[in-house]
C-alpha cells in the first residue's frame, strides 16, 4: 500500500555519523510514513522487531564493526549473526539491506573469518548498496553474491552538514596560522591505511624541497590519532628538525570543522586504499582541491579539474604533488580548482540519494 508505515531499524546510532544523519534526516523529512530507529542485534532488538507492525527494514552499515578481537568470540558472533539474520529474513520476513561502505575492512586481523563475516551478511541480505560501479564489480567477485542485488547509490555531499560561515582570514586567526602560509590539511581519524607511511617518508626528506616552499608551507593535522606511534614521529620531526607542522589531536566538533577546512589551501588524501569517497566529498563541500591517491573507486567522482593525483604510492611522488600544488597556488589556480570541486559536490544531493534509497526500501524483494 502506498501509505503503509515503514519502520527502518539501523545497527548504528543515527547521530553517530554524518552520513546517517544526512540520509535518514532527508528520508524522514520527505516521507511521513517512514520511521527510523537504532537497534542492537540482541534479545531486546528481536523483541522490538516482533512487536513492530507493518513493513520492517533492517539497514546495516559498517558491518566490519561486528568483528571481535578474539578468534573464538569472532567465530561465535558469526554463528550468532547467521541465526539472527536467517530468522529475520525467512521467518519474520524482514527486508535486510546492507550498505557496504568498505568492500574490505581497513585493518585485517583474521582474514578468513572477516571474509566469512562479510560473505554471510551479504548473502543473507535482500539488497546491497555500494557507492561506485567498480565497488559493485569487486563485491560480486570477492563475495560471490548475485550482481543483480547490488545497487550503486553514490555517497552524498556534506554541504548542509557543517556550518560554513567563516573566511580563510578568520579561520586562520582562530587557529593561530599566519595568513601568508601555504596550508595543507590532513583531516579526520588518523589511521595507518590513510598514507601515514608516505607522509613520514616525505617529511624525513623535507630538507630537499626548494627553499621558497620550505619557508611558506605548513602541514595541519586535525583529528584523533589512532596511531600514537605516528603522532610521536610527527612531534619528533617537528621538535628536532623544526618542521612546519601543526597538530590538533582531538575529535573535531561539527561547529569547528569549518575552521580547519577554510584555513587550508588544499586537502591531503594519500590513502593506501579508498573504498568510499567520504573524505573527498568533505573537502569538495568546502570548495577545496585535494592531493589524492589514484584509486579506481574514486575515479567516478574525482577528476583533474580539482584533484592532483599521486601516480604511485611513495614519499617522492607525494613531494612532487605538493610542489605542483604550491606553484599552482602561486599562480592562483587552486581557487579555480576549488570552485570545480564544489560544483561537482552539488551533484551529490541527498534529496536524490534519499529517493534512491526509498525506492529500494519500498520495492518488492
Amino acid at each position: 500500500m502506498k501509505n503503509a508505515v515503514i519502520t527502518i531499524y539501523v545497527n548504528k546510532n543515527i547521530k553517530s555519523h554524518p552520513y546517517l544523519e544526512l540520509l535518514y534526516g532527508e528520508l524522514m523529512s520527505r516521507h511521513s510514513t517512514l520511521t527510523v530507529s537504532h537497534m542492537e542485534l540482541g534479545l531486546h532488538g528481536m523483541i522490538k522487531i516482533l512487536k513492530t507492525k507493518g513493513k520492517i527494514i533492517l539497514h546495516l552499515h559498517w558491518i566490519e564493526t561486528f568483528r571481535k578481537q578474539n578468534r573464538l568470540n569472532f567465530i561465535i558472533i558469526i554463528f550468532y549473526l547467521s541465526c539472527i539474520l536467517i530468522f529475520l529474513r525467512f521467518i519474520r520476513r524482514v527486508k535486510i539491506i546492507t550498505t557496504l561502505h568498505n568492500i574490505v575492512p581497513h585493518e585485517i586481523k583474521y582474514i578468513t573469518l572477516e571474509h566469512l563475516l562479510f560473505k554471510l551478511i551479504l548473502t543473507l541480505s535482500n539488497s546491497i548498496i555500494v557507492h561506485s560501479k567498480i565497488a559493485k564489480l569487486i563485491s560480486t567477485k570477492l563475495y560471490d553474491v548475485a550482481i543483480k542485488k547490488i545497487n550503486v547509490i553514490p555517497h552524498g555531499n556534506f554541504i548542509k552538514q557543517y556550518p560554513n560561515k567563516t573566511s580563510m582570514v578568520q579561520a586562520r586567526e582562530r587557529l593561530g596560522i599566519t595568513q601568508n602560509r601555504f596550508v595543507i590539511l590532513f583531516f579526520g581519524y588518523i589511521r595507518r591505511y590513510k598514507g601515514l607511511e608516505i607522509i613520514l617518508d616525505f617529511l624525513k626528506k623535507f630538507d630537499k624541497l626548494p627553499e621558497i616552499i620550505k619557508k611558506e608551507i605548513l602541514f595541519l593535522f586535525a583529528g584523533c590519532f589512532r596511531e600514537k606511534e605516528f603522532l610521536h614521529s610527527l612531534l619528533k620531526l617537528r621538535d628536532l628538525k623544526g618542521l612546519p607542522i601543526v597538530i590538533y589531536d582531538k575529535f573535531v566538533d561539527n561547529n569547528y570543522v569549518q575552521y580547519f577546512m577554510n584555513s587550508c589551501n588544499i586537502g591531503l588524501i594519500p590513502y593506501e586504499s579508498i573504498t568510499t569517497p567520504g573524505s573527498l566529498l568533505l573537502f569538495m563541500s568546502f570548495k577545496k582541491p585535494v592531493i589524492i591517491s589514484r584509486h579506481l573507486n574514486i575515479l567516478e567522482l574525482a577528476n583533474e579539474k580539482f584533484c592532483i593525483f599521486l601516480r604511485e604510492y611513495s614519499g617522492d611522488e607525494l613531494s612532487l604533488a605538493i610542489q605542483k600544488a604550491y606553484f599552482w597556488w602561486k599562480l592562483g589556480r587552486l581557487e579555480e580548482m576549488g570552485n570545480h570541486s564544489y560544483n561537482e559536490a552539488l551533484k551529490y544531493d541527498w534529496k536524490i540519494i534519499s529517493e534512491e534509497h526509498f525506492k529500494l526500501f519500498t520495492e518488492k524483494s
